[in-house]
């Protein structure tokens, strides 16, 4: 659980001992008449190829996490898979490519 604490301004509140509050889930924001919607609106320089990855016919320039970053990763995953092959997400593969450990020389 994530927790959020408040500052205290100097010379203000100097008595008080900040106290961290739990911050809320999205769920709870439901059962109490709110809503939810993330989008991120990417502005980098390869944001075109994020973007032909979630949405292949065009027409999208927004990113919705909960929607999106599961697409994202699918198509990473493929990508590494393609490139050295299905041990890609073995981990004794990882330390061997990526730390050389256990590796030729």
């Amino acid at each position: 659980m994530a927790f959020v604490t408040p500052w205290l301004v100097p010379g203000i509140c100097e008595s008080f001992e900040p106290q961290p509050y739990p911050v809320p889930k999205i769920d709870s924001l439901n059962r109490n008449g709110f809503s939810v919607k993330l989008e991120i609106e990417p502005r980098i320089l390869e944001s075109y190829k994020i973007l032909r990855v979630i949405y292949p016919n065009g027409g999208g320039k927004y990113v919705n996490p909960s929607i999106h970053y599961p697409v994202i990763m699918e198509y990473i995953n493929r990508i590494e898979i393609d490139r050295c092959g299905p041990e890609v997400f073995v981990p004794e593969f990882i330390r061997k490519i990526v730390f050389n450990i256990g590796g030729e020389k």
